[in-house]
């Protein structure tokens, strides 16, 4: 046995490798190095890439590491005209087995850096119910080239190459509030404009702090404050060579000025011992004052609901627009349940109403959220279930759709129904239906939905209408069409690396330095899209 086992050694350390398994992995590397700069967004000149050459000369000596010229001039435009042709073929496929109702999301800025530039990106779900989400373009705009007539022609000619140009079919646009944008959107009649979630809770933002006083001489005083303290905790590190008592207290302070209300938010935690830790100083920085601490205290209150819809639409990679209706519904609610009546409060609100006033009469928006079994129809009052139901039926008449009601065999499988729900099924199993019998499938199928009980808020709503799509064949189409909508642009800001306004990587910064737009933008469309088909992509 131990014999047998040496010879096997000995074979193992005689092997040599053939030249056609040399090759491929020495391709694998090169792959896997492309990948790292296109998904991770290292840069080719970083401490990382540095790293690896060093590491690579020792575990693989012969392997010759692509250049800079190399990697950007031959196989990163080789990865992306892969990725971009998969990322067609599949798109098409899914347009052939009947997806044919999809929703963008669009995004443009300018930058001092590189051109003026505008992305777009696609969002359907499948026949299957899975949700597609694909970059399909992001454009470099010529220099005055941002007219509403210039953004219409862009998105028109992303939609014909992508073949998403039917006639007659209505095509949801998630974008900010950018005048020639929205004027862009509606030079189609059959684009529906839907507003950034996050965008109108900045703008929300933005409305009551202009009218409150002496807000931003408030963060000033903050920042200097934290500032103090964060110098002294460097001072007495450099000094004692080791961590100082009070680094516990600073780590909790985020000193970020772009990050107002967790500073205000630890600052109220920490504000005990935090004068103490002042009485150190020599010089210490302006004391907040009683006022200052009830106007903090007053901020975090009162913002901790928009903080927390914040983190809500931040759950979801895509959030659908079915969460646009019972957040903000949900926040007036808190806080006339927490009778704040301090003028910021009423200011918010105020604000509120005024920005999101359109979402209790956006159809799609109410649809959505109806056939988002989280949240179905809970949050309307009695006479707007009246209304909203019409609304949604109407919708589900104008569906044409070849799915099939229930069989007697489906109904076998769940002996727990009650006869309340066997009756809503049993009128389904009418053959060449009327009108007025279809209005009657309609209904009880929407009846029945409305009847069964909503989900947990952690439920994969794609998954949960996979499943349930044979019990309610006319509302599954509705899922699939209202529910593909994301709440908010997030896909398309975060496709450019370096996009102003944004919380960056450091290296991502280095990236957008090193490159020029055309291999910044191949990067991008790759730092989206190649995870989806990583799998496939030879070099």
């Amino acid at each position: 046995m131990q014999k047998n086992r040496t010879m096997q050694i000995v074979k193992v350390k005689n092997y040599t490798p053939s030249f056609n398994e040399i090759w491929k992995r020495y391709a694998d590397i090169t792959k896997n190095i492309a990948f790292s700069i296109a998904i991770d967004l290292i840069p080719i000149s970083s401490p990382e890439m540095k790293d690896l050459k060093d590491v690579l000369k020792v575990l693989e000596p012969f392997y010759q590491f692509p250049s800079e010229k190399q990697l950007l001039e031959v196989i990163i435009p080789q990865l992306y005209d892969q990725v971009k042709k998969k990322m067609t073929l599949a798109i098409k496929e899914d347009l052939s087995k009947g997806v044919n109702r999809i929703a963008l999301t669009i995004d443009g800025w300018t930058c001092r850096s590189i051109a003026d530039h505008m992305t777009v990106a696609v969002h359907y779900w499948t026949e299957d119910f899975v949700p597609r989400h694909y970059l399909l373009q992001l454009e470099s705009l010529p220099k005055k080239w941002n007219t509403a007539q210039d953004l219409f022609h862009l998105v028109q000619n992303v939609l014909l190459k992508y073949g998403f140009s039917k006639e007659k079919t209505t095509i949801h646009i998630v974008t900010a509030n950018g005048q020639n944008i929205v004027k862009a959107i509606s030079l189609n009649d059959r684009w529906i404009r839907i507003p950034c979630f996050a965008r109108l809770l900045q703008l929300t933002v933005d409305d009551v702090l202009k009218n409150f006083n002496n807000f931003n001489s408030l963060v000033a005083k903050c920042q200097q404050l934290v500032a103090a303290l964060w110098s002294k905790a460097s001072i007495e590190s450099e000094a004692n060579k080791s961590e100082v008592h009070s680094s516990s207290i600073l780590d909790d302070i985020v000193p970020s000025w772009n990050s107002v209300f967790e500073m205000f938010d630890n600052l109220l935690k920490l504000r005990t011992t935090l004068y103490a830790f002042l009485k150190e100083l020599s010089s210490p920085p302006e004391m907040l004052t009683e006022s200052d601490w009830e106007t903090i205290s007053c901020y975090v209150q009162v913002f901790s609901l928009l903080k927390q819809a914040s983190k809500l639409m931040s759950e979801e990679v895509y959030p659908p627009l079915s969460l646009y209706l019972p957040t903000i519904r949900g926040i007036l609610e808190l806080m006339e349940s927490m009778n704040l009546n301090n003028q910021l409060s009423m200011q918010l609100i105020r604000s509120i109403c005024s920005r999101f006033g359109h979402i209790n009469t956006n159809e799609s928006m109410i649809i959505a959220m109806v056939v988002d079994p989280r949240f179905k129809t809970r949050l309307l009052s009695d006479d707007e279930k009246f209304t909203v139901f019409d609304i949604v039926k109407s919708k589900m008449l104008s569906i044409n759709s070849n799915t099939t009601v229930i069989s007697e065999t489906d109904k076998i499988k769940n002996p727990s129904d009650t006869p309340l729900e066997l009756y809503f099924m049993n009128i389904k199993k009418q053959e060449n239906p009327t009108s007025n019998t279809c209005e009657k499938i309609a209904e009880a199928e929407l009846t029945y939905y409305l009847y069964k009980n909503v989900v947990s808020m952690d439920t994969a709503i794609h998954e949960w209408w996979k499943d349930n799509s044979k019990r309610f064949p006319k509302l599954c189409e509705l899922a699939k069409i209202y529910l593909s909508i994301p709440a908010v642009q997030v896909s398309t800001e975060r496709a450019f690396p370096n996009k102003q306004g944004f919380n960056i990587d450091t290296r991502a910064e280095i990236l957008t330095n090193q490159t020029n737009v055309l291999d910044l933008m191949r990067i991008s469309f790759l730092h989206s899209n190649l995870g989806k088909f990583e799998t496939d992509i030879s070099l």
